[in-house]
Formats: C-alpha cells, sequence, structure tokens
C-alpha cells in the first residue's frame, strides 16, 4: 500500500487527529494499492517518491491532477478487481479533494504543503 501524507505550516494537532481518522483526500491522506502500475501517486507526487518527503507546489499538483485522474481511472477498469463506476468515482474525488486541500494551506500558510510517500 502506498501512502500520502501532507502536512503544512501551522498544523494543529485536531488537522493530525483528522487525518489519522480520515482516509480520504480531505483529511491530507491518500492511499493506493501498489499491485501494478501505473501508479497515479508516483506521477502526482514525483518528488516526494524521490526523496521520501518535499515540498510540492500546488500549481506543480494540479498541472499533474489530470494526468493523474486519467491514471486511477484506468488502472481501476483495468486491475482484476472489479469497479463499479461509483468506486472510481469516489477515488477521483479524493484526489481532487487532496490537491484541493493543499492548494488552499499553501494559499493560507504562503508554503507548499510537505508531502510524504510511504510504502
Amino acid at each position: 500500500m502506498v501512502e500520502i501524507y501532507a502536512e503544512w505550516n501551522g498544523m494543529s494537532l485536531a488537522d493530525r487527529a483528522a487525518q489519522a481518522l480520515c482516509f480520504n483526500g480531505t483529511g491530507g491522506y491518500l492511499q493506493e494499492v501498489y499491485h501494478g502500475g501505473p501508479y497515479a501517486t508516483r506521477w502526482l507526487f514525483p518528488e516526494a517518491f524521490m526523496f521520501g518527503r518535499a515540498e510540492i507546489p500546488a500549481a506543480s499538483m494540479l498541472q499533474r491532477l489530470p494526468e493523474a485522474l486519467e491514471i486511477v481511472e484506468t488502472h481501476a477498469r483495468d486491475s482484476a478487481y472489479e469497479w463499479q463506476d461509483r468506486g472510481i468515482e469516489s477515488v477521483l474525488k479524493e484526489y481532487r479533494e487532496f490537491v484541493a486541500l493543499c492548494a488552499q494551506k499553501e494559499f493560507e500558510t504562503g508554503h507548499p504543503c510537505l508531502i510524504s510517500a510511504r510504502y
């Protein structure tokens, strides 16, 4: 399992608790099953995979997001698991929400989020 975490300046204990409990993009957490590529997380956050953690500007994530969403959908449809459209849409929504959260936090703090990749 690939896990992606976002951290931002001024992240509170409540933010960290929400991230630990809310396993979706709105809490600054994404996960991707690690069983055959392509991998959307590697496309969206290459710097984090290169260094383990990296500040990634929201503009870079927003630029990469359309391709990452295509990868998510292609991977879901081509996988051995039977995905229904509703399930695919919920995963796409998590990616959109994660990037939106990072953009919001960058706007609020003036600094890009620190993105960590764990696998």
